[in-house]
């Protein structure tokens, strides 16, 4: 190849510079043609000579040989028959259960069958119709090249094969015009186009595909994304619809699985295609690794190799046009090399290590095939399983970045939209987005500028829900300028959606309105809604309440109906109870079943903050037979709950396990939980334990560890403290910061219980450094019980003063009457009322209640009898425990009874006789007694 090369070079060479040479010959001629006004006829003829060369010679420069060249000949060098050509010739990869046949030639028993796929026919039909393009097409190694080729043997056996040799420099309509020569020839000529690339694929137009010579056929293969995907341009899609037959080769199939299992040949093979996603076949029987074994790293040549291997396989995978000639190959090599190693960017690239990677990939061995191979134009090319050999998982590799560098320095138009496009195709957006961020879209075709709408769109999408907001404007601000009937509204009203998130309401105003003033069945409705939501958020709910009656003007189906459920809260939060009513029920009747379920939940939790039970009972019961996700099984767990107030736990337990068995991912496991609490409730462990369990395997992030503590204080309750413990851990373990911390607690209160004191006070601390808000402050309170009991006052005092400065009002009483306790028992009478004082004005009733009692008895001690007198009014008086402000009424009576004050004892007395505990009234009324028969003795 390199010779046929090097001679056209020359060819235009001399034919250049003979040009050249004849354009002044014949200058010279014609000047000497006169000699002082005669005419010399010698001189003439040589002038009419020299023009007729320069002419011949200028003809030859201007005509571009063909550098068209047939790759499959016979012996007089006229391209072969198809029935002669070898599969391997038609560009089908070597199958490594061909051990016994001479794959060149096919020569030998065919010890690799070919395996019926289900498309046979299709293809087989197509080739025996008067179609003249037919291409097949799959995933890589999906076996295209296999099924065309053993059918168009078969078919067409007598038609002349023209494959040529790889040239990017060739056009498909070059190797068109080139062919059509043999199409005369009877029966006629196949055009042989094996492994389409983009840039072939984006010449098969109609030009092309409606011009055919007669005889001629073309039959291809190609990946399915490049003459499916957005890359394909759209004159080329229509054209490939209108003149071709594209024929899909989808994955294994189960019925292709078994004719390949009942092949003799392919029996080592029959574990891989039993797996769920079995490989394509081709994968299954070509050899890769011994062409992966030469590429692992570890030594110096192999990064040198690999960055070779890299660039030139890669140029091919995202479908760079023209020539990799070996300036830019080592241009690009030399960038690969200092990313693979991490050198920087003036490390100096050795070009003889180069010229030694470029010799060992060329050159075949005994275990691989040849890797890169130069052909026409200088062009270099990958071996076309490298490419199988990078997408590889695990053992391919990225696109390396000096390819897509060079992609984005040189590429420029439709060229640089293909390559992007190609990129999106393969689903990588990263580098799609590098491309066509430098694209002007305005000047192209515009069927083409619709895909681009398109992509543009779906890019700000992605950008979207991955939470860039500035990374997603752009596209969909381009989207919206590419003008496309449905596109464009799209992305205006998702630009207004996405100004609204960002705070920039103005920004959002325009595009919704921009969106509205398409007048868009789908999207204006969409906007108006949005617009709506975006009023209301900002404080003015007129605006909102005019955009929602707009949007209701319009009868979309989802949007009007969506708009009475939020005209129905608008009214709602305004205290308009008629009209919450009104828009809700129309919402409710609208058919529409997101927005009629959601407005029957909001009529159910309406009349029940309006004391209208039943009628709650009754929109639920409407709701939970929508069956619509969320907001059904959310009614039937409020169903449950309606019930179990009212103490009915069959019907409790029937609308729960209704909600479970609808699988919702949030209510489900509550209603697991609620069930475990019900049947705790009612006595049975058993039940109890599988609906705790059920809640734990659903893995839900509240309700698992939540059911966890239970089923720990289930286990407790039946006196296996071992599997209590294992529980209790487990939630712990979780770390999720409300029951973390509760598991943490009751863990500390078993191992108390099992007299083990340490690990008890462990995991107390480990509770109480959450601070968690009810059993941090309990873990403190119980560690200053730990170090009381050892005598640690000063540890105990600082555990105690810690719970007491909690927000939890228990816990916090609780430590300020301990501390208490214990400064009395260090003797500081004025810390003891100190901490008594506080307990008595917390926030915990009957705790302080008893503070105030313990301070009428420290002011006794103090012999301060009037402001003893004082907190037992207090008690007495203001109280939150109904059995302290007893006792502290028969104390006062005990006291003024004493001092000779009958009649403001008796008060007392009543007070204390009129209470619901026995004991004290009872003693009140003996005081009564007493006072009446000294007052009847009198």
């Amino acid at each position: 190849m390199r010779r046929r090369w090097t001679a056209r070079r020359w060819t235009v060479l001399l034919t250049g510079g003979g040009a050249a040479a004849g354009m002044v010959a014949m200058a010279i001629f014609g000047n000497q043609a006169y000699d002082n006004g005669r005419l010399q006829w010698l001189w003439l003829a040589g002038a009419a000579v020299s023009a007729a060369a320069s002419v011949w010679i200028a003809a030859l420069q201007q005509r571009v040989p063909p550098r068209a060249a047939l790759a499959v000949v016979d012996e007089r060098g006229r391209p072969r028959l198809l029935s002669e050509a070898s599969l391997a010739e038609l560009g089908v990869h070597p199958n490594r259960f061909d051990a016994v046949r001479d794959v060149a030639r096919d020569v030998g028993p065919e010890a690799a069958p070919y395996a019926a796929r289900d498309v046979d026919e299709e293809i087989v039909a197509a080739l025996s119709s008067a179609v003249t393009v037919v291409l097949v097409h799959g995933v890589r190694l999906a076996g295209a090249s296999r099924s065309l080729a053993h059918h168009a043997r078969r078919l067409l056996p007598g038609h002349r094969v023209l494959v040529y040799r790889p040239d990017p420099d060739v056009t498909v309509p070059q190797l068109v015009a080139h062919a059509s020569r043999w199409a005369a020839d009877a029966p006629g000529a196949v055009l042989w186009l094996d492994a389409l690339d983009p840039a072939q694929v984006a010449q098969l137009d109609a030009a092309v595909l409606s011009t055919l010579p007669s005889g001629l056929r073309i039959c291809a293969t190609a990946e399915s994304t490049l003459v499916t995907g957005t890359q394909v341009p759209a004159r080329v899609a229509a054209a490939l619809r209108e003149h071709a037959t594209l024929i899909r080769l989808a994955p294994l199939s189960e019925t292709e699985r078994q004719v390949v299992r009942d092949l003799l040949a392919y029996q080592s093979i029959g574990p891989a295609l039993d797996e769920p996603d079995p490989p394509p076949l081709g994968r299954l029987l070509v050899a890769l690794d011994s062409m992966g074994d030469d590429l692992l790293t570890g030594s110096e040549d192999s990064r040198h190799r690999q960055a070779l291997i890299r660039v030139v396989t890669d140029w091919q995978r995202i479908g760079l046009p023209g020539s990799l000639d070996r300036k830019v190959l080592f241009d690009l090599y030399g960038r690969c090399w200092r990313q693979l190693t991490g050198a920087g960017p003036a490390a100096q690239v050795s070009r003889s290590r180069f010229r030694a990677a470029r010799a060992w990939a060329e050159r075949p061995t005994d275990s691989r095939p040849w890797l890169i191979d130069e052909v026409a134009g200088g062009h270099t090319r990958p071996h076309p399983l490298l490419g199988v050999l990078a997408d590889a998982p695990g053992d391919g590799w990225e696109t390396t970045d000096a390819v897509w560098e060079y992609a984005v320095e040189t590429l420029a138009g439709a060229e640089r939209v293909r390559v992007a496009l190609g990129a999106y195709d393969r689903g990588d957006h990263r580098h799609t987005r590098e491309l066509l961020a430098g694209v002007d879209d305005t000047g192209l075709d515009p069927a083409d500028r619709n895909t681009l709408a398109n992509v543009f769109f779906t890019l700000g999408v992605e950008l979207y829900l991955a939470g860039d907001l500035a990374g997603a404007r752009p596209w969909w601000t381009r989207a919206a300028g590419t003008g496309h009937p449905d596109i464009a509204p799209a992305a205006m009203a998702n630009l207004g959606e996405l100004e609204r998130v960002a705070g920039t309401t103005d920004e959002a105003r325009r595009w919704f309105t921009a969106a509205i003033e398409t007048r868009h069945r789908e999207y204006a409705p969409k906007a108006m809604f949005q617009r709506a939501n975006l009023e209301q958020a900002q404080g003015r709910p007129a605006d909102a309440r005019r955009w929602w009656l707009r949007t209701l003007d319009t009868g979309h189906p989802d949007y009007a109906p969506m708009a009475m459920v939020r005209l129905g809260g608008l009214a709602s939060d305004q205290g308009q109870i008629d009209e919450t009513r009104r828009w809700f029920r129309r919402a409710a009747e609208s058919g529409h079943r997101a927005a009629a379920s959601i407005a029957m939940s909001d009529l159910a939790v309406l009349e029940r903050e309006q004391g209208n039970d039943d009628e709650a009972r009754r929109w639920w019961e409407r709701t939970a037979g929508t069956g619509y996700p969320d907001v059904a099984p959310r009614a039937m767990r409020n169903l449950g709950n309606w019930w179990k107030a009212r103490g009915n736990a069959a019907q409790a337990r029937h609308w729960w396990e209704r909600a479970v068995d609808t699988g919702d991912a949030e209510q489900a496991p509550v209603c697991m939980f609620n069930l475990g609490v019900l049947e705790r409730d009612r006595g049975d462990a058993g039940a109890a334990r599988r609906w705790f369990m059920a809640a734990v395997g659903t893995g839900h992030p509240e309700q698992g560890p939540k059911a966890m503590i239970s089923l720990g204080g289930l286990e407790s309750d039946e006196h296996d403290p071992d599997e209590a413990r294992r529980w209790f851990l487990r939630a712990a373990e979780t770390g999720d910061p409300e029951h973390a911390p509760h598991a943490l607690y009751n863990l500390g209160v078993l191992e108390r219980a099992r007299r083990d004191l340490l690990e008890a006070e462990q995991c107390w601390l480990r509770a109480a450094a959450t601070e968690h808000p009810e059993f941090g402050a309990k873990a403190m309170l119980n560690l200053g019980a730990v170090w009381h009991q050892r005598a640690n006052v000063p540890e105990a005092r600082r555990w105690w003063t810690r719970a007491a400065g909690t927000d939890h009002a228990e816990a916090a009483a609780i430590a300020m009457l301990n501390l208490a306790v214990l400064e009395g028992e260090q003797g500081n009478p004025g810390a003891v009322r100190h901490w008594l004082t506080r307990a008595a004005g917390g926030n915990h009733p009957e705790l302080a209640a008893r503070a105030m009692l313990q301070l009428s008895a420290l002011e006794v001690e103090q012999g301060d009898a009037d402001e003893a007198y004082r907190w037992l009014v207090t008690a007495a008086e203001q109280s939150g425990s109904t059995l302290i402000a007893a006792q502290a009424a028969v104390i006062l009576g005990n006291l003024e009874y004493g001092h000779g004050r009958a009649a403001e004892a008796v008060r007392w007395y009543e007070r204390a006789v009129a209470s619901e505990h026995r004991g004290m009234a009872n003693e009140a009324a003996e005081g009564l007694e007493r006072i009446r028969r000294e007052l009847a003795g009198a």
